[in-house]
């Protein structure tokens, strides 16, 4: 542990809220995990040892396979298996709303030997990494220390902004980290079925299936939200969403994205809804907006790809995306009612307003409030797009100084107050 509070001081030295707890569901660990792998008599892993052509495995996974017909467990107590699970997920989703990342060891020891990390007597040691292999959230192991016998001690980070965000609502938040995994990954959220709005994401991403700048995989709704870090990915990737179920409104993406197949300059691939949203063509290095769409893969949408193409997503230049300074011109449809505050139903009136389009030659960020009177009067900085900051008070809040590292979207930032805080952006870097 001493790896861990290491790590746990450094943050709190440079940015971060530190305490120390334990999420309630963690003793459940063995029980669950081992239900779960073992109660389809270990079919899942016959499929996955067929998948990739494996024929010899480690003498603990033999064992578990040979005796795999003594495991199976009937419908009703599997599924049952199933609802502990979902319990489990909710409890530690519970336990995140008072946390953005946890720190936690990688095991109970130093490395280990090759081949010895699945022996009986060390098994117990490896719950930690089970934990976030139940809730499917995205980690990251870095080394945190070494041992008396020179053999690293590792550290295990989760948490990003979300790993899975399932039915709650995430506004005004951003992220600026670099993210890397495999499946579903996000610079913001790995994968959304709830409601995100007025969010933006800066950090390079990278995946290998279904990578997105800002959600990897979207089934729910995302507003008022962009992504500028490069994206790369393999398969289904895009600067925005890797891939998209639900509906996407007034968003846009400039990362620079890569990929082998299905690769787009908003999205992955859709299956949902798209309105009012743009990518830009140069910046982004491509002039596909939905990969999918490119389904003889000649580095365009047109007649001979054959099927639907998405509607609402549009390619443009640089400075078509950074001419207009307000809800005119291709941001026109952008200031629309979606909370119906004012009661009239209505979507044309009373609109959120998210958006600041600062001169001529700025792409459009999201406003904040800096100074909690209910106004948003505070610019963003940096030094390519350049809004000016006038807002005065001396409790400057992150999105004011810290905005985009002040190194791309350039706006000239007045304000000298040097150390912000995060009053109105939760701050996952």
């Amino acid at each position: 542990m001493a790896a861990v509070r290491a790590a746990a001081s450094a943050l709190d030295d440079v940015c971060a809220s530190v305490e120390e707890d334990l999420p309630r569901a963690i003793p459940e660990n063995p029980g669950i995990s081992d239900m779960l792998r073992q109660g389809d008599g270990q079919a899942g892993a016959h499929r996955m040892l067929a998948k990739y052509g494996t024929t010899e495995t480690h003498e603990w996974m033999t064992r578990q396979l040979q005796k795999s017909s003594e495991s199976i467990l009937p419908v009703g107590e599997y599924t049952a298996v199933l609802e502990q699970v979902d319990a489990y997920r909710s409890s530690m989703l519970g336990f995140m709303e008072n946390y953005d990342v946890i720190i936690c060891p990688v095991s109970s020891f130093a490395a280990l030997p090759h081949g010895e990390s699945m022996m009986d007597k060390n098994r117990a040691g490896m719950n930690y990494t089970a934990t976030y292999n139940i809730t499917g959230w995205p980690s990251t192991v870095v080394r945190g220390g070494t041992s008396p016998d020179g053999l690293p001690i590792g550290i295990d980070l989760t948490g990003g902004l979300a790993g899975v965000n399932y039915a709650g609502p995430i506004v005004h938040c951003y992220a600026t980290g670099r993210v890397t995994g495999r499946t579903d990954i996000g610079g913001l959220v790995g994968r959304n079925w709830g409601a995100v709005s007025a969010t933006y994401a800066t950090g390079s991403v990278s995946g290998v299936h279904i990578t997105g700048g800002l959600i990897g995989a979207n089934e729910g709704t995302l507003i008022a939200s962009y992504s500028t870090g490069r994206t790369r990915g393999k398969y289904l990737s895009g600067g925005l969403i890797g891939a998209n179920g639900g509906t996407l409104f007034a968003v846009y993406s400039t990362a620079r994205t890569s990929g082998e197949r299905a690769t787009g300059g908003l999205v992955g691939i859709n299956d949902g809804t798209i309105i009012e949203s743009f990518w830009d063509i140069e910046k982004s290095d491509t002039s596909v907006g939905v990969g999918a769409d490119d389904r003889n893969r000649d580095g365009r949408v047109g007649s001979g790809d054959i099927g639907r193409h998405t509607l609402g997503v549009k390619g443009r230049r640089t400075r078509q995306l950074r001419s207009p300074t307000g809800y005119t011109g291709i941001y026109i449809d952008w200031d629309r009612d979606f909370d119906n505050a004012d009661g009239d139903f209505d979507e044309g009136t009373g609109g959120e307003d998210f958006w600041d389009f600062g001169t001529s030659g700025n792409y459009p960020l999201l406003k904040a409030d800096s100074d909690g009177d209910g106004i948003a009067n505070c610019q963003p900085n940096a030094n390519e797009y350049g809004y000016t900051n006038t807002d005065t008070d001396a409790n400057a809040d992150t999105y004011c100084n810290r905005h985009l590292h002040a190194n791309e979207y350039g706006y000239t930032n007045t304000n000298s107050y040097a150390h912000a805080h995060t009053d109105s952006y939760a701050h996952a870097d």
